[in-house]
């Protein structure tokens, strides 16, 4: 939105609902959680409202699942991506992604986090408690890598995706 100041929720399955919301607004973030369904079925109201607005620019906050739960060393965003996964998620954010990138417009930035940790966080609170409790271990000694992403900074690079030339 090009008031800063606020921010604008919608029902991200329903395209009026949608075209209302991102009114007057030069760009989105598209961040959503659900079911397979919802998350693949969400991509068609948000361009149909993104066109409706006028929109330049959405940044859509998939996932690094994308490229499998435990991908090739080197991978990186000009990898395959991998639509024949066991894990349902995944596949959605997939068909996802490749749905938004057959738009001609608005530009598409795609954000791929891993796994996202903050403040009261399982990701970081669970290990703790395993260690405190004698019941963590560390596979390969723990010199294996984790993709995660302080939420911090997660804003931060959607803030800039949006504000950025040629994100």
């Amino acid at each position: 939105h090009s008031n800063t100041a606020g921010a604008r929720i919608a029902d991200a399955l329903d395209q009026e609902e949608l075209a209302a919301a991102l009114s007057g607004c030069e760009a989105a973030i598209h961040c959503i959680s659900g079911d397979p369904a919802t998350i693949v079925g969400a991509i068609d109201p948000l361009i149909f409202a993104a066109n409706a607005a006028g929109l330049k620019r959405i940044v859509y906050l998939s996932s690094a699942s994308v490229h499998g739960q435990s991908p090739e060393p080197d991978t990186d965003e000009s990898s395959p991506l991998r639509g024949d996964q066991e894990i349902a998620y995944n596949n959605a954010k997939v068909e996802a992604e490749r749905q938004l990138r057959a738009e001609a417009s608005p530009e598409i930035v795609i954000l791929r986090p891993g796994i996202v940790y903050g403040p009261d966080c399982r990701w970081t609170n669970e290990f703790t408690q395993a260690l405190k409790n004698g019941s963590a271990c560390l596979v390969n000694r723990g010199e294996g890598i984790c993709n995660a992403c302080h939420v911090d900074n997660l804003v931060e690079a959607s803030r800039l995706s949006l504000i950025t030339p040629q994100a």
